[in-house]
């Protein structure tokens, strides 16, 4: 997992070009509506990421619908300010970090409960459709989410882990988390996001029922030269993919997982 670039949008500006493309007679109904909303921007980027001290605005129904309409016609399927955000962090989910295609925009406040932040970038969160399933960013007064443009992801102390054993002389890959004595603040929320997302359980499926199987085949490559070599091959690419990626992307994992399972090794070299 990665931080992403905080979007480069004037916020003012996204809701002034919004409520232009309103009739007269709604933009000067308006006028009460960009002020409240001016000063709801202006504490979110004070708070952030610490958004569970955010009291939710409480705006008039006629402004909520007001606002619902702007967002299909600001951030609606064509417009730049989707095709920006859905572009960041090379196109794919930064909730999951499975590579999954980034085609909605997440609330990271959901439009129900923060209405007042349906069109603010830096509540927009690229994600996947399985990420976007409904579920508070926010609950009891705790966070329960990462915010990959305020939190420090990068500094997140590396817990995910994976391990490789057979059932029925099938191999299963596992993910845990391993946490240490004192984990940092954002190492916790780290574990919360996956608790919150069920990461868990879908990088054991999905690792599998479709990466091992590829595994496999590369281990059977480099199977030739000798099971040391493999053990190399994949300490190498977890390396290389934790500099890229972070120390606790699924496939980082993976890797090391099969560099320290060397019956695993053995048994796919035979296949």
């Amino acid at each position: 997992m990665r931080n992403l670039a905080h979007p480069a949008f004037d916020e003012l500006t996204i809701l002034d070009d919004a409520i232009q493309s309103l009739e007269d007679r709604d933009r000067l109904k308006l006028a009460e509506l960009r002020t409240t909303l001016s000063g709801a921007y202006a504490k979110y980027s004070t708070l952030a990421p610490h958004l569970e001290r955010h009291k939710a605005i409480r705006l008039r129904k006629r402004h909520v619908s007001t606002v619902s309409r702007l967002w299909n016609a600001v951030a609606g399927t064509g417009s730049a300010l989707r095709a920006t955000l859905l572009k960041l962090g090379n196109g794919t989910c930064p909730y999951c970090s499975m590579g999954q295609a980034a085609i909605h925009l997440d609330h990271y406040l959901g439009r129900a409960e923060y209405p007042e932040f349906i069109l603010l970038p830096a509540n927009l969160v690229p994600s996947c459709a399985r990420c976007n399933s409904p579920r508070k960013s926010v609950k009891h007064g705790r966070r329960r989410l990462l915010h990959f443009y305020f939190d420090p992801v990068d500094s997140i102390q590396r817990v995910l882990r994976a391990r490789i054993h057979f059932e029925s002389s099938r191999p299963i890959m596992t993910f845990i988390l391993k946490m240490p004595p004192k984990p940092s603040a954002v190492t916790s929320l780290y574990a919360e996001h996956c608790r919150t997302l069920k990461l868990l359980h879908a990088y054991n499926m999905h690792f599998t029922d479709y990466r091992l199987p590829t595994i496999v085949d590369d281990v059977k490559a480099f199977g030739r030269y000798g099971a040391d070599e493999v053990v190399a091959v994949f300490r190498k690419r977890a390396a290389a993919r934790a500099a890229r990626d972070g120390e606790n992307d699924p496939e980082v994992a993976a890797f090391y997982a099969v560099a320290e399972s060397r019956p695993f090794v053995e048994w796919a070299v035979a296949q």
